[in-house]
This record gives structure tokens, C-alpha cells and sequence, in this order.
């Protein structure tokens, strides 16, 4: 299993799931493959390509050196993101900790829920399976993939929704599957078994070749956040293949290809009410935590006159996420960023590589008040203090669970 104690504070925060995350997501939600903005993050550290002008920086277009299966590699692991699809400012949908709602006694079920309100937000739960070393062949029905969920009435959005399975077809080739499930709002908990999918029809693919990747091409697409809907195009030119659709993964990757890791997403583009929780995930008989990105809903005061003073992010977390507490927050995790579609923020985008760390941590009846640099936050809103912000962090326990939140300074 992937460590995810949270004292490592450098590790968590310079390796999150860009391949399950952002790679996932852009998938998931606009039907495009994923798996490239690991590509594209990785190489933009090495180069500084970042331009407010989309172009790939004073290195040229045709910059493919970046890429290579190591870095999409040391990318994995497991977390979980909310990504504002309509870019509005704010998470409607939100994921907690709040109990089971059928009364069995899931403490660790997480809830994923726009809280009656039609949104467009998407989350996703990535799962590292590096370490667990199997193959299609080996999770192809036998049960060795599964996770439960309960489809709550009030929810307009299908539910489980979409399972991912990141694969490693080759010594440089990868590929990113996604099938789509819905069912009854029965209101029991239902088992979903991916490893049953495996061979069935419904899949949607892509697979690349990392050294045919154009990552200047891929950078300008990408235009620094992954998501924008009006890139899907430009993208699927990038890929020979195109999108797949695939009736047996099995048939199509090999038995041999390697399971890197699993995805949970669930969310609308067009929009839905979502309410769903999700709990018992099973990796080859060994039960596993699924991730979760906590919401808080975060105040911020600026330093005032000429007499220094600190930014502050003042923030709870909801009363019902009884698993963890304020004091549970790792400090030294706490990070401010200008607000990013995707959040946590991910690491090789400005947003996440040049977050202000918080200077000073204190937390009092369960509240959090994180003090911050002035110029480290007027460096990163350039001047501008009307954008939203993200203040975003650790927890220091085993599970992988974040908090992320979204206002103004």
C-alpha cells in the first residue's frame, strides 16, 4: 500500500495523482483520455513553460524530451480532487465523512454531495495499486477490484458512475479506460465489481506512446489547467487512435498490461443533483480506505496599515466529519494558492508549485487559523486580490484524506 502518513509534507505535496487525478478526470469528464497532464506538469518543472500566453516558453514547440514512463510513474498515488467544470469560483459538490445513511454502522463512508443543488463539479478518487503488483489477468473476475456504493433517492446523476482503470500497456505505453454504471436508488448498499467489467463491453479507452508525444502541442491544449472543454479537439488530435471503444480490456491491452492503479469519479457536465456515498473498497482481498477531499468553508482578513501583520485563512471543518478534527490537521501541510479549477491543486501548475506555506498554525476549538507571508500572497495574486483563493492541506493520519476550500481575500 502507498504510505500516506502526512508528516512527509514535501512527498505528499510534490507527488500527488496527476495520472489519477487530472488524467482521470479530463476522461471522465469530458471523454477525452487522461494520463497526459502528468506529461505535461513534470515537463513544465523542467523547463519553467508556463506562459499566461499558452506557448510553451523560449524552448520551442517540439519539446519532447520531458517525457518518460518513470515520471508518469512517480506521479501516482492516492488522493482525491474536486474540479469546478463550469470554473464559476466555487465547489458546489463536496465530499465528507458524514456517516451511513443506511444505518449499518460505515463510519468511513464518503459522501459525495452538491447538497440538493444542480452542479457541474466532478470528484474523483484515485487509488495507487503499484505496489500490489497486478496484471488484467490477474483482477479479471475474481472480485479483486471492487468498492461499494449507496444511490440516495434525492440524486439525478447515475451512481456508481464511472470506474478507471490506469493501465501500463508497454515499457513506454500507457492507457486510461473508463466505463460508465447507474442503478436503482434502492437505498441499501450495493456492490460494485470491477474486476467483473473487465472482459464486459461499455469500456471507453485511449492508449499513448509517451515518445510520441507532443508535449509542446500538449502544454499550448492544456492552456495550464487540464480542463478547458474547448480543448478536447485539440487533444484527441494527439492521439493516433483516438478515442476506443473496447468490449473486452482484456482482448485489447493484453492480460499482461499492469494495473497502475483505480478511479472513482462521479459527477455531470450538463449539470445534476448529486448525493452518493461510497465505502468498502477490496484490493485482492485487503480492505482499503477510498480517499476523500473534505470541504471547509474558509474566512480570509488581510494585514492592515504598515505595521507588517499576516494573511489569514480562518476555517472548520463541518460539524458532521466526526473521522477527523482541526486538531487532526498536519501544519506544516497547510498551503494558500490562487484559486485552481482543479483542487488540491496539482503539482507542476503555478497554482500548486508556488502555494504560500503557512507561517504559523494555530488551532482552537476546532477552528484553524493558518497566518501567511504577506509577500508570498501578494506574489501569488499579482496585485489582484479579487480572484478567489484556495487554502487546501493534510491530514496526519493514515487515511488519505485532504480539505480543500474556496473565498476571497
Amino acid at each position: 500500500m502507498t504510505d500516506t502518513n502526512a508528516n512527509d509534507a514535501d512527498r505528499r505535496f510534490s507527488r500527488r495523482s496527476t495520472l489519477l487525478g487530472a488524467g482521470g478526470l479530463v476522461l471522465g469528464a469530458g471523454g477525452i483520455a487522461g494520463a497526459t497532464t502528468a506529461l505535461g506538469d513534470e515537463d513544465d518543472r523542467k523547463t519553467g513553460q508556463h506562459g499566461d500566453d499558452g506557448k510553451t516558453g523560449q524552448h520551442g514547440d517540439d519539446d519532447r524530451s520531458g517525457a518518460s514512463p518513470q515520471r508518469i510513474l512517480s506521479q501516482l498515488r492516492t488522493e482525491a480532487f474536486v474540479v469546478d467544470t463550469d470554473r464559476n469560483g466555487t465547489f458546489t459538490t463536496e465530499t465528507q465523512l458524514v456517516g451511513d445513511p443506511s444505518g449499518e454502522r460505515r463510519d468511513s463512508a464518503v459522501h459525495v454531495t452538491s447538497h440538493g443543488e444542480r452542479s457541474c463539479d466532478y470528484v474523483a478518487a484515485g487509488i495507487d495499486l503499484r505496489a500490489d503488483s497486478l496484471t488484467l489477468a490477474d483482477v479479471s473476475g475474481d472480485a479483486s477490484l471492487a468498492y461499494d456504493y449507496y444511490k440516495d433517492a434525492e440524486t439525478t446523476h447515475r451512481v456508481p458512475d464511472e470506474a478507471f482503470l490506469f493501465l501500463q500497456t508497454g515499457p513506454t505505453t500507457f492507457a486510461v479506460a473508463v466505463r460508465g454504471a447507474d442503478a436503482e436508488g434502492s437505498g441499501t448498499w450495493e456492490t460494485r465489481t470491477v474486476s467483473d467489467e473487465v472482459t464486459m463491453d461499455g469500456w471507453r479507452a485511449v492508449e499513448l506512446d509517451v515518445g510520441d508525444l507532443d508535449l509542446g502541442m500538449l502544454q499550448r491544449q492544456l492552456g495550464g489547467t487540464g480542463l478547458e472543454i474547448d480543448n478536447i479537439g485539440g487533444l484527441l488530435a494527439m492521439f493516433s487512435g483516438g478515442i476506443e471503444a473496447v468490449s473486452d480490456l482484456t482482448g485489447r491491452f493484453g492480460g499482461d498490461a499492469v494495473v497502475l492503479g483505480l478511479g472513482i469519479g462521479v459527477g455531470a457536465l450538463n449539470g445534476a443533483v448529486t448525493h452518493a456515498y461510497y465505502n468498502g473498497l477490496e484490493v485482492a482481498g485487503e480492505a482499503r480506505p477510498i480517499p476523500a477531499a473534505l470541504a471547509v468553508d474558509p474566512s480570509f482578513s488581510s494585514p492592515r496599515g504598515r505595521g507588517g501583520g499576516r494573511f489569514t485563512a480562518t476555517f472548520s471543518l463541518a460539524a458532521d466529519d466526526q473521522l477527523v478534527s482541526a486538531a487532526d490537521i498536519d501544519p506544516k501541510s497547510i498551503r494558500l494558492a490562487p484559486y485552481s479549477p482543479v483542487s488540491p491543486p496539482m503539482p507542476g501548475t503555478p497554482w500548486a508549485d508556488d502555494a504560500a506555506t503557512a507561517d504559523s498554525v494555530d488551532v482552537s476549538d476546532e477552528t484553524v487559523r493558518a497566518e501567511f507571508v504577506p509577500g508570498q500572497v501578494q506574489r501569488l495574486l499579482q496585485g489582484d486580490r479579487s480572484q478567489p483563493v484556495v487554502v487546501y492541506g493534510d491530514f496526519d493520519v493514515s487515511e488519505p484524506y485532504t480539505f480543500v476550500g474556496v473565498g476571497k481575500l
